[in-house]
């Protein structure tokens, strides 16, 4: 296993601050962030739903939060962290 590089640790970090930012107990529990191609870091909380099967993991948030933004769209690196 190679250690984390201070890029990895900004986007563990990024992810933390975004769970803690929205965390309710059953709802919004795992934060993810992810950097783009281009350098931008984008991030994303899980949306889950007590109806049917509309849970979205915190990963497909970040991606689509970047897909709307302009830039490269590539990913370069992402994580996801429980709170």
């Amino acid at each position: 296993m190679m250690p984390l590089s201070a890029k990895d640790k900004e986007l563990i970090a990024a992810a933390t601050a975004a769970i803690k930012s929205r965390y309710r107990n059953d709802w919004q529990e795992v934060g993810a962030a992810m950097r783009t191609r281009d350098g931008r870091v984008v991030t994303g909380v899980n949306l889950d739903a007590y109806v049917g099967r509309g849970a979205v993991c915190a990963e497909a948030v970040a991606i689509g939060t970047a897909l709307t933004a302009k830039g490269d769209m590539g990913i370069e690196t992402i994580v996801a962290v429980r709170h």
